[in-house]
């Protein structure tokens, strides 16, 4: 388990059991929904299998909203291409706290002309 926030490059593993937000499509995010277009919606892990993985955390930062103010993640499953977020403190629903989060080993973001912007993922022993 962690003692510290989520930073930039961390590789994580998101399981069953986390509250985090991310796009899924329109028919499975509401009971009325009738159409495949992406709508952003917070989520219990559990529900979605598919969102199970390592992800690496690809910025962070302090978020306020016009309730409350905490430590955001916004991170991406890199073989899935899949992007979620999450508060790591404040008074939010969708937050994972630091002592819930395994981290599993840092990435490196480098950069080549033909195909931008790539990480590369290495386990430190975590």
């Amino acid at each position: 388990m962690m003692n510290r926030f989520l930073d930039v490059g961390d590789v994580f593993e998101v399981k069953k059991g986390m509250h985090i937000f991310t796009k899924i499509p329109e028919m499975m995010a509401y009971s009325n929904g009738d159409s495949w277009d992406l709508v952003e919606k917070d989520v219990i892990v559990d529900m979605y299998p598919f969102l199970e993985g390592f992800y690496v955390v690809t910025h962070t930062g302090n978020h306020s909203s016009g309730q409350a103010s905490g430590y955001k993640v916004w991170a991406e499953n890199l073989e899935k291409k899949v992007s979620i977020n999450f508060f790591q403190s404040g008074g939010f629903i969708c937050k994972n706290e630091p002592d819930k989060i395994v981290l599993k080993g840092k990435a490196e973001r480098t950069w080549d002309w033909e195909i931008g912007a790539d990480w590369k993922a290495s386990d430190n022993g975590k």
